[in-house]
């Protein structure tokens, strides 16, 4: 029997006696353990440690394979926070420009507004001299009957 040999049997003794293994491993340590098994206690240790190192090497795949998760996990995040500080700032500047459109926006129509009231305020203007123009026409018509009935009765 080698050394390394020696110190699992005494590891997988110590793990059993303290019932320090994890619940699947309990029953093949109740095996090593019993008294009725068919295998040979020193076999039965070396069994025991044999499974023991398999299921140690799995779980430790299985840390391995949940470390590589959590690292693309983290990758993962960081590209979506990425993604979505530039999606902010997008977003902001998409707001900024919608503002400036707009008010760039009113800003014509104010100008529209102001020049339609211009051309308003000149119709009135125009309709005003016309109607004066008017009023001096009928004027002027109703001195000239005036002067013409006179001339004739005159």
């Amino acid at each position: 029997r080698t050394h390394r040999d020696t110190v699992l049997q005494l590891s997988c003794d110590a793990a059993l006696a303290a019932g320090n293994l994890p619940a699947e491993v309990m029953p093949l340590g109740n095996l090593a353990r019993s008294e009725d098994t068919r295998v040979s206690q020193e076999g039965g240790h070396l069994s025991c440690v044999a499974q023991l190192w398999e299921q140690l090497q799995h779980l430790r795949g299985q840390c391995v394979a949940c470390e590589q998760r959590s690292i693309e996990a983290e990758a993962t995040t960081r590209v979506v926070e990425q993604a979505e500080s530039v999606a902010a700032e997008l977003a902001r500047t998409a707001e900024q420009r919608a503002w400036e459109t707009a008010e760039v926006a009113n800003e014509l129509a104010l100008q529209v507004d102001l020049r339609h009231v211009e051309a308003l305020e000149g119709q009135l203007q125009l309709q005003r001299l016309v109607e004066e123009a008017d009023l001096r026409c009928e004027f002027l018509e109703c001195v000239t009957k005036e002067m013409a009935r006179q001339q004739q009765d005159g």
